[in-house]
């Protein structure tokens, strides 16, 4: 059910750039970081990349420095990768042809629970669902166009946080309390494959990999 009175997942966002006052349109990178997750668990987002597009609409992309943080690489149809993981799932344009949804779900555990996150061409939606795991809202937002290639899902999984990037478009995040068990992560629909990266830690202080980025 989507009724637009869900909490925000990701606020008080700045961008860091040159030192033009014109953030905007003058040359340079731009990095983008907020804070996400509820108080008192709030947290600093993971840094994007914030660009224009050909058609002059805005871009993001998580930073390619957080690639360091990748370990174990898995790939396959269904992966179980733990409550700490980068996700890549790609989807060829031919995925909308059937008319049905596709997308995937990350976290899933042995008693058949998980996030979902789907991708519906009918609808013009994405939809983020994770009612099975301590989010009563379900969080959705427009279904960029596909490029060439179709659908990119780009997402990182921080044992409570998910922040999701389709198409360099539209971007999400959504709290959960996934059980400690969680951790596969599987496509559904046609036209799906998917890479999968566990992750180390990114805190200097941790004494495991299995800690989430900070």
């Amino acid at each position: 059910r989507l009724d637009g009175t869900a909490s925000r997942g990701f606020s008080m966002a700045r961008t860091f750039g040159g030192e033009e006052a014109d953030q905007v349109t003058k040359p340079g990178r731009r990095v983008m970081i907020g804070w996400v997750g509820d108080n008192p668990g709030a947290a600093q987002s993971l840094p994007r990349d914030l660009s224009l597009g050909a058609d002059r609409m805005l871009r993001q992309a998580f930073v390619p420095e957080l690639q360091v943080l990748r370990r174990q690489h898995l790939q396959g149809p269904k992966v179980q990768g733990g409550l700490q993981v980068e996700v890549l799932a790609t989807f060829a344009p031919a995925s909308a042809e059937r008319g049905q949804d596709f997308g995937l779900h990350v976290l899933g555990d042995e008693h058949g629970t998980a996030t979902k996150i789907t991708l519906s061409p009918s609808l013009g939606l994405i939809s983020i669902d994770a009612t099975q795991q301590g989010n009563a809202q379900v969080r959705a937002g427009p279904l960029p166009p596909p490029s060439p290639a179709g659908w990119s899902v780009h997402a990182y999984v921080d044992h409570s946080i998910l922040e999701v990037i389709v198409n360099n478009v539209t971007a999400f995040v959504v709290s959960i309390k996934p059980p400690s068990t969680a951790g596969e992560v599987a496509v559904f629909g046609a036209g799906g494959e998917l890479d999968v990266w566990i992750l180390a830690s990114a805190h200097k202080n941790s004494k495991s990999d299995d800690h989430a980025p900070s």
